[in-house]
């Protein structure tokens, strides 16, 4: 069955002035047993089914009462779609009964990060595309400032590392922690309780196994 027999066909811009995609910075999966970067992924590679047949938006703004589906209540970022310029690229866009906005994406499943008009982050209003403004936090610390140039997707948190020879791991390497031992990183927010343990390639960097959001 084709989908332009179940859904409504989007033919123009403005017929759909916001469409936005709701989605997290991280979140935990239960498969992989680790917090998955999502946003990270999503900037890098673009919107993709996730093993659902369509890509799915919402035609109205964050908050409104009338979004009653295709968007979960947690979501933390919202990715505004050029509607414009991805019909330009040939990739087409439906609404369905329940007023949620489906794509199939391009040829390869995807809606790459060109098509994004902008992100921002829902519950402060920040922007993260195309340009990421600082946090609040992060702009009165030099330490914090220097962390969030090295790695965007930085945020504080509380590690418990475990340090065992087990399948041949040492101890935890200096490296993992003197840069930041004693350092001043300013008035900081504690988002979650990780427990971690060291990869097994070189480096000696660490992986997460469990995280609680504090």
């Amino acid at each position: 069955v084709l989908d332009s027999e179940l859904l409504q066909p989007i033919q123009r811009a403005e017929d759909l002035p916001i469409c936005i995609h709701g989605t997290y910075f991280s979140k935990w999966s239960p498969k992989r047993k680790c917090q998955v970067q999502i946003w990270k992924q999503i900037k890098e590679e673009g919107l993709k089914p996730m093993g659902r047949n369509h890509i799915h938006f919402v035609p109205h703004e964050v908050g409104s009462r009338t979004v009653i589906s295709g968007m979960r209540e947690d979501c933390s970022i919202a990715i505004y779609l050029d509607v414009a310029k991805t019909l330009q690229k040939g990739i087409k866009l439906y609404r369905s009964a329940n007023d949620v906005i489906l794509t199939r994406g391009d040829q390869s499943g995807t809606i790459p990060p060109e098509l994004f008009q902008r992100v921002v982050e829902i519950k402060t209003g920040r922007c993260l595309w195309p340009v990421e403004e600082p946090r609040a936090d992060e702009c009165d610390s030099d330490a914090s400032e220097q962390v969030g140039n090295s790695d965007s997707s930085f945020h504080p948190h509380v590690t418990l590392a475990k340090a065992s020879r087990a399948n041949g791991k040492a101890r935890i390497p200096k490296a993992c922690w003197q840069d930041f031992q004693d350092t001043d990183l300013g008035p900081v927010v504690v988002e979650s309780l990780e427990l971690c343990r060291l990869k097994g390639d070189e480096g000696g960097y660490y992986e997460i196994e469990a995280a609680v959001p504090l």
